[in-house]
């Protein structure tokens, strides 16, 4: 009974670890193989792990989740290239050439059927989409009305990043012509923050808008 009680209080005692925001985070090399709960990158986020390799804080099992969408995401009703998520990446999120960032996106076209939806991803400091692309672009045109896309983009160096594969829409898949895509400048992972947006764009009329039904980012390395 008394073992029992005693391993009742050394439990209810036992020190559970608050969340802590990314800039608050404790050093990586004074914490080698700790597990720290970090506060949501975006207001209404899950938390996500990080563990110290006593250089940096990696993501537990190598891979997190980061952002999930909770319900689908309304364009407005007109043509100009509108910015429907934004997550930012602040400095050291992604420290060194293990790290990538995967996102899985669903779109549809829920006006403007016979029109091309274009979605785009851009990584940078601005939060505009005078960034760098690190994704280009993927398109519902005519009479496709919905697609989901997997890309992934990995970091080169402190300021480049790549995306895997080719400019092709089926990165992942099949076999493609065009050539992999050229490593892009953002600012410096180690430094500043970078935000990911993402982007749809209607290419014609006022009166056609698509929606994001769904969106997955996970932080992986």
């Amino acid at each position: 009974m008394g073992r029992y009680r005693s391993q009742q209080i050394a439990f209810r005692t036992s020190r559970v670890e608050e969340p802590v925001a990314w800039a608050d985070r404790p050093p990586a090399e004074y914490n080698t193989g700790r597990t720290i709960c970090c506060s949501p990158l975006v207001t209404g986020q899950s938390y996500f792990y990080m563990v110290s390799d006593g250089t940096y804080w990696r993501p537990v099992g190598g891979d997190q989740v980061v952002y999930n969408l909770a319900a689908p995401i309304d364009m407005a009703l007109n043509s100009n290239n509108q910015k429907v998520v934004s997550i930012p990446f602040p400095a050291l999120l992604m420290p060194d050439g293990r790290a990538m960032v995967e996102v899985t996106m669903g779109w549809d076209k829920l006006a403007g059927t016979s029109d091309t939806l274009l979605t785009s991803v851009y990584f940078g400091t601005a939060d505009t989409t005078s960034d760098q692309l690190a994704f280009p672009q993927s398109s519902l045109v005519t009479t496709n009305i919905v697609f989901g896309v997997v890309q992934k983009f990995a970091r080169i160096s402190a300021t480049t990043t790549r995306k895997l594969g080719s400019t092709t829409i089926a990165t992942f898949s099949g076999v493609g012509t065009s050539a992999r895509v050229a490593a892009v400048t953002v600012g410096n992972m180690g430094t500043t923050t970078n935000y990911l947006g993402v982007y749809g764009k209607m290419t014609t009329g006022t009166t056609e808008y698509g929606q994001l039904h769904a969106l997955t980012v996970r932080l992986i390395g």
